[in-house]
């Protein structure tokens, strides 16, 4: 009933959570989600059924038979369901199987023998089995069969041809021998699924995922799942850690706030906390930093306009006598690791800018800012981006070989200095996003983005690709 790949569907969408392990990441699959994986799950093991052939071969007293090529044309799997094992992980349950198998059949009995087609109808087939979901000491999830239980209601073996009711005769030996190979079957073939392809699948999940050249976030499990009748919660550690260097976040870990909400077939919490450590990676590397000089030839246009001595008049008028019409250049970087504030309303980046503004000969004043800016999020494929909307700010001159400026840096020559200093990079970087744990059988669609205390609330159904 269910795959390694569909089990990819179940726990690598889980891959991620925790109550009492502190954890930035916590992800929920819900009932409906449980109903789709299943319903995956049943559609993988008919094909497996139907490409599947059965040869038998038996004795009865003296009669030796031979069954070939068994294989399944009509497959119904009746009810089935997927459910939570408080302590456990998860039962499957499908009642009400049926099916229909055609197979060659051929006996040898002393000096006799002959051949002729098999039909057997099986009904009433019910099927459960229990998964024990956990994790490893490197934090990957993994997954067994714990135990496994099928019967059969009711089976009829048929035979073609006019010496049928020779047959008929091995007829109830064969019914029997064929209700213990298909009991056999199902928890065999499920089993090697989910103990070998399933497991080496999960065995693959990147717990730390390369984001680029000077960040990864770390997506190891900070405990098993948990469970409840309902639903089943895992818990991420959800930290970005420095590629080249390492090292354990200071910032604190907020206590998740969650919901009941159950329209999607998984909700994903990312905390402040996660998005507050990759400011935290980026300020450290030096990422937050670049420089501008209207000189140079490669500089937009809409920089090199506003990177001229001539708009600085306003504030330090001496500067066109000194330099006029000169292009300057600019300086800007993060004095401060940028944050975000999660509230139930809206999100909130605090960014924190230093910019020093030159002439080719000389530096000639810094500006600080430190910048309130409301942000709106979104997901694109399976990145959660972001988008600065407005912003706010104080700013103060810490350097300056004119003095104090003749105006307050609350203007709106000095805001558009923000916007296309300090926003527009800040939202191309936030446009890149960062993903949500996954892997390659499973894609997100359906995406429903809210605001928590603390996190950010992402619900999303799931599509299985083979």
């Amino acid at each position: 009933m269910f795959s390694g790949s569909l089990l990819g569907v179940v726990l690598l969408v889980l891959a991620s959570f925790s109550l009492c392990a502190e954890h930035g990441v916590q992800m929920r699959l819900t009932k409906k989600g449980m109903d789709y994986a299943v319903n995956v799950g049943i559609d993988i093991l008919k094909k497996d059924l139907k490409n599947l052939k059965i040869n038998k071969k038996g004795t009865y007293g003296k009669v030796h038979f031979n069954i070939k090529d068994l294989s399944f044309s009509e497959l119904d799997f009746g009810q089935h369901a997927l459910s939570p094992v408080e302590g456990v992980g998860m039962k499957g349950v499908v009642s009400g199987i049926g099916l229909t198998a055609y197979a060659t059949f051929s006996y040898t009995y002393i000096f006799f023998s002959d051949t002729t087609q098999l039909r057997l109808i099986a009904s009433g087939i019910d099927f459960d089995m229990t998964l024990k979901i956990g994790d490893d000491k490197g934090g990957h999830p993994t997954i067994s069969v714990q135990e496994c239980h099928a019967n059969v209601g009711s089976i009829d073996v048929a035979f073609k041809g006019g010496m049928s009711f020779i047959y008929n005769l091995l007829k109830s030996k064969i019914e029997s021998e064929m209700e213990e190979t298909l009991k056999s079957l199902l928890c065999k073939m499920v089993t090697e699924e989910i103990n070998t392809k399933a497991s080496q699948e999960l065995a693959t999940f990147p717990v730390v995922r390369k984001i680029d050249s000077y960040a990864e976030i770390d997506y190891r499990l900070t405990e098993p799942p948990r469970f409840t009748k309902s639903y089943m919660d895992a818990y991420l550690k959800g930290e970005f850690k420095s590629s080249t260097d390492p090292e354990e976040s200071q910032n604190p870990i907020p206590e998740m706030t969650t919901n009941d909400l159950d329209d999607n077939m998984v909700y994903f919490w990312v905390s402040d906390y996660t998005f507050n450590t990759a400011g935290e990676v980026y300020h450290k590397a030096n990422k937050l930093q670049f420089t501008v000089n209207a000189w140079d030839k490669n500089t937009p246009a809409e920089l090199k306009t506003i990177l001229d001595t001539t708009k600085f008049i306003p504030l330090f008028p001496s500067i066109v006598k000194d330099y006029p019409n000169q292009p300057m250049g600019v300086e800007v970087s993060s004095f401060q690791a940028p944050h975000v504030v999660f509230t139930k309303k809206d999100a909130n980046f605090h960014l924190y800018a230093t910019t020093k503004f030159s002439v080719k000969e000389k530096e000639l004043f810094t500006f600080q800012f430190d910048i309130k800016a409301g942000a709106s999020f979104a997901v694109r494929e399976t990145n959660i981006t972001a988008k600065i909307d407005y912003f706010t700010y104080n700013g103060k001159v810490t350097q300056s070989v004119y003095g104090d400026p003749t105006l307050s840096l609350d203007n709106a020559f000095v805001k558009a200095l923000v916007q296309v200093l300090v926003i527009k990079n800040a939202n191309d970087a936030l446009n890149q996003g960062f993903p949500l744990p996954k892997v390659k059988e499973v894609t997100f669609e359906n995406f429903n983005v809210f605001l928590q205390k603390d996190s950010l609330g992402v619900g999303t159904d799931l599509k299985y690709v083979q």
